[in-house]
Protein backbone atom coordinates (compact mmCIF):
# COMPACT_ATOMS: atom_id res chain seq x y z
CA UNK A 1 0.00 0.00 0.00
CA UNK A 2 1.45 3.40 -0.59
CA UNK A 3 1.88 5.38 2.68
CA UNK A 4 3.09 8.74 2.97
CA UNK A 5 6.45 9.41 4.89
CA UNK A 6 9.99 10.61 3.65
CA UNK A 7 13.08 9.47 3.00
CA UNK A 8 16.87 10.45 4.60
CA UNK A 9 19.87 9.49 2.72
CA UNK A 10 23.17 9.72 4.75
CA UNK A 11 26.64 10.38 3.57
CA UNK A 12 27.84 6.80 4.51
CA UNK A 13 25.26 5.35 1.64
CA UNK A 14 22.66 4.18 4.04
CA UNK A 15 18.93 5.28 3.66
CA UNK A 16 16.33 5.20 6.13
CA UNK A 17 12.79 5.51 5.45
CA UNK A 18 9.91 6.62 7.59
CA UNK A 19 6.26 6.43 7.02
CA UNK A 20 4.11 8.44 9.05
CA UNK A 21 1.62 6.19 10.21
CA UNK A 22 3.66 4.31 12.67
CA UNK A 23 5.01 7.68 14.40
CA UNK A 24 2.63 10.44 16.51
CA UNK A 25 4.94 12.74 16.71
CA UNK A 26 7.27 12.47 13.56
CA UNK A 27 6.07 16.13 12.62
CA UNK A 28 8.73 17.28 14.90
CA UNK A 29 11.17 15.37 13.49
CA UNK A 30 10.43 16.95 10.10
CA UNK A 31 10.60 20.38 11.50
CA UNK A 32 13.82 19.74 13.37
CA UNK A 33 15.49 18.29 10.14
CA UNK A 34 13.71 21.40 7.99
CA UNK A 35 15.42 23.96 10.53
CA UNK A 36 18.52 22.26 10.22
CA UNK A 37 18.75 21.70 6.47
CA UNK A 38 17.28 25.10 5.06
CA UNK A 39 20.31 26.95 4.12
CA UNK A 40 17.81 29.94 2.63
CA UNK A 41 14.52 30.54 4.25
CA UNK A 42 12.51 31.05 1.62
CA UNK A 43 9.94 34.30 1.95
CA UNK A 44 6.51 32.76 3.66
CA UNK A 45 3.22 33.56 1.62
CA UNK A 46 0.93 35.24 3.93
CA UNK A 47 -2.94 35.64 2.88
CA UNK A 48 -5.35 38.60 3.99
CA UNK A 49 -7.41 36.41 6.48
CA UNK A 50 -10.26 39.40 6.49
CA UNK A 51 -10.92 39.12 2.67
CA UNK A 52 -14.19 38.03 1.66
CA UNK A 53 -14.09 34.51 0.63
CA UNK A 54 -16.72 32.43 0.39
CA UNK A 55 -16.67 29.15 -1.33
CA UNK A 56 -18.38 25.90 -0.44
CA UNK A 57 -17.74 22.66 -2.23
CA UNK A 58 -20.75 20.47 -1.12
CA UNK A 59 -22.94 17.77 -3.15
CA UNK A 60 -25.40 16.84 -0.38
CA UNK A 61 -26.31 13.12 0.00
CA UNK A 62 -29.07 12.41 -1.44
CA UNK A 63 -27.63 13.49 -4.65
CA UNK A 64 -25.04 10.81 -4.82
CA UNK A 65 -25.23 6.53 -4.62
CA UNK A 66 -23.79 6.04 -1.10
CA UNK A 67 -25.96 8.36 0.65
CA UNK A 68 -29.76 6.82 -1.19
CA UNK A 69 -27.88 3.58 -0.22
CA UNK A 70 -26.68 4.37 3.30
CA UNK A 71 -30.16 5.62 4.36
CA UNK A 72 -32.39 3.09 2.11
CA UNK A 73 -30.41 0.67 3.62
CA UNK A 74 -31.18 2.02 7.63
CA UNK A 75 -35.01 2.84 7.11
CA UNK A 76 -35.82 -0.30 5.39
CA UNK A 77 -34.36 -2.47 8.37
CA UNK A 78 -36.03 0.12 11.07
CA UNK A 79 -39.24 0.23 9.33
CA UNK A 80 -39.14 -3.44 8.67
CA UNK A 81 -38.13 -4.70 12.25
CA UNK A 82 -39.21 -1.91 14.19
CA UNK A 83 -42.48 -0.42 12.94
CA UNK A 84 -43.80 -2.75 10.19
CA UNK A 85 -43.85 -5.67 13.09
CA UNK A 86 -45.69 -7.30 16.28
CA UNK A 87 -42.63 -9.07 17.20
CA UNK A 88 -41.42 -7.81 20.74
CA UNK A 89 -38.27 -9.29 20.90
CA UNK A 90 -35.48 -6.73 22.33
CA UNK A 91 -32.63 -8.64 21.73
CA UNK A 92 -34.02 -8.45 17.91
CA UNK A 93 -34.58 -4.61 18.29
CA UNK A 94 -31.57 -4.02 19.81
CA UNK A 95 -29.21 -6.38 17.10
CA UNK A 96 -31.07 -4.40 14.25
CA UNK A 97 -30.48 -0.67 15.64
CA UNK A 98 -27.17 -1.81 16.54
CA UNK A 99 -26.59 -2.63 12.90
CA UNK A 100 -28.15 1.00 11.45
CA UNK A 101 -26.32 2.62 13.82
CA UNK A 102 -22.75 0.85 12.46
CA UNK A 103 -23.95 1.81 9.03
CA UNK A 104 -24.36 5.40 9.47
CA UNK A 105 -21.45 6.23 11.49
CA UNK A 106 -19.12 4.02 8.72
CA UNK A 107 -20.46 5.74 5.58
CA UNK A 108 -20.68 9.37 6.95
CA UNK A 109 -16.96 9.06 7.81
CA UNK A 110 -17.11 9.91 3.85
CA UNK A 111 -19.38 12.27 3.98
CA UNK A 112 -17.24 15.33 4.62
CA UNK A 113 -17.43 19.00 2.36
CA UNK A 114 -15.47 21.99 2.33
CA UNK A 115 -15.74 25.83 2.75
CA UNK A 116 -13.24 28.42 1.76
CA UNK A 117 -14.44 31.52 4.17
CA UNK A 118 -12.89 34.39 5.22
CA UNK A 119 -9.14 33.04 5.16
CA UNK A 120 -10.07 29.80 6.35
CA UNK A 121 -10.87 26.01 5.27
CA UNK A 122 -13.69 24.43 7.41
CA UNK A 123 -14.44 21.27 7.39
CA UNK A 124 -18.09 19.50 7.63
CA UNK A 125 -19.84 16.33 7.65
CA UNK A 126 -23.24 15.86 6.06
CA UNK A 127 -24.17 13.53 9.26
CA UNK A 128 -21.75 14.62 11.96
CA UNK A 129 -23.51 18.31 12.46
CA UNK A 130 -21.15 18.98 15.52
CA UNK A 131 -18.16 18.60 13.41
CA UNK A 132 -16.81 22.17 12.74
CA UNK A 133 -12.79 21.95 11.84
CA UNK A 134 -11.23 25.30 10.94
CA UNK A 135 -7.90 25.54 9.26
CA UNK A 136 -6.18 28.81 8.83
CA UNK A 137 -5.00 29.02 5.18
CA UNK A 138 -2.36 30.93 6.54
CA UNK A 139 -0.96 27.54 8.06
CA UNK A 140 -1.63 25.23 5.23
CA UNK A 141 1.34 23.47 3.41
CA UNK A 142 -0.09 21.49 1.06
CA UNK A 143 -3.52 19.40 0.21
CA UNK A 144 -3.44 15.59 -1.36
CA UNK A 145 -6.27 14.19 -3.15
CA UNK A 146 -6.32 10.26 -2.57
CA UNK A 147 -7.83 7.26 -2.96
CA UNK A 148 -8.32 3.85 -1.08
CA UNK A 149 -5.71 1.08 -2.78
CA UNK A 150 -8.77 -1.54 -4.16
CA UNK A 151 -8.47 -3.58 -7.02
CA UNK A 152 -11.32 -2.00 -8.35
CA UNK A 153 -11.54 1.65 -9.15
CA UNK A 154 -15.64 1.89 -8.25
CA UNK A 155 -14.65 1.10 -5.15
CA UNK A 156 -11.70 3.74 -4.54
CA UNK A 157 -13.43 6.01 -1.52
CA UNK A 158 -12.06 9.62 -2.56
CA UNK A 159 -9.93 11.82 0.45
CA UNK A 160 -8.93 14.82 1.17
CA UNK A 161 -5.68 15.08 3.08
CA UNK A 162 -4.39 18.60 4.78
CA UNK A 163 -0.94 18.92 5.70
CA UNK A 164 -0.20 21.88 7.89
CA UNK A 165 3.11 23.88 8.12
CA UNK A 166 3.97 22.36 11.44
CA UNK A 167 3.75 18.89 9.48
CA UNK A 168 0.34 17.50 11.10
CA UNK A 169 -1.77 15.90 8.87
CA UNK A 170 -5.70 15.45 8.54
CA UNK A 171 -7.40 12.94 6.69
CA UNK A 172 -11.37 13.30 5.39
CA UNK A 173 -13.88 11.11 3.22
CA UNK A 174 -15.35 13.30 1.02
CA UNK A 175 -16.72 10.56 -1.75
CA UNK A 176 -19.72 12.80 -2.23
CA UNK A 177 -17.95 15.47 -3.96
CA UNK A 178 -18.34 15.21 -7.81
CA UNK A 179 -15.39 15.18 -10.09
CA UNK A 180 -15.82 19.53 -10.88
CA UNK A 181 -16.07 20.12 -7.47
CA UNK A 182 -12.33 18.54 -7.01
CA UNK A 183 -11.69 20.25 -10.12
CA UNK A 184 -12.57 23.69 -8.85
CA UNK A 185 -11.09 23.34 -5.37
CA UNK A 186 -7.80 22.44 -6.73
CA UNK A 187 -7.74 25.30 -9.35
CA UNK A 188 -9.05 27.82 -5.57
CA UNK A 189 -6.10 26.02 -3.46
CA UNK A 190 -3.32 26.95 -6.10
CA UNK A 191 -4.78 30.24 -6.17
CA UNK A 192 -4.28 30.57 -2.49
CA UNK A 193 -0.62 29.77 -3.24
CA UNK A 194 -1.21 26.09 -1.19
CA UNK A 195 0.27 23.37 -3.58
CA UNK A 196 -2.12 20.71 -4.33
CA UNK A 197 -0.89 17.30 -4.72
CA UNK A 198 -3.30 14.92 -7.27
CA UNK A 199 -3.63 11.49 -6.22
CA UNK A 200 -6.90 10.23 -7.93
Amino acid sequence: MFREGMEIKFTNGDTLHLFDQFYNNLNELKILLKKRLQSAKSPEIVHDTNQKLHVKYRNHQFFKLRGILTWSIISFLLIKNLILTDNNNISGKILIISICLFIYFWQSKFMYYFTLENGELIVKNENFLWKNDKYNINDIQEVVYEKDVMIYDILKRKHLRIILKNHKQYKYGADLLRNVMWNEMKHKFKELDINVRDEF
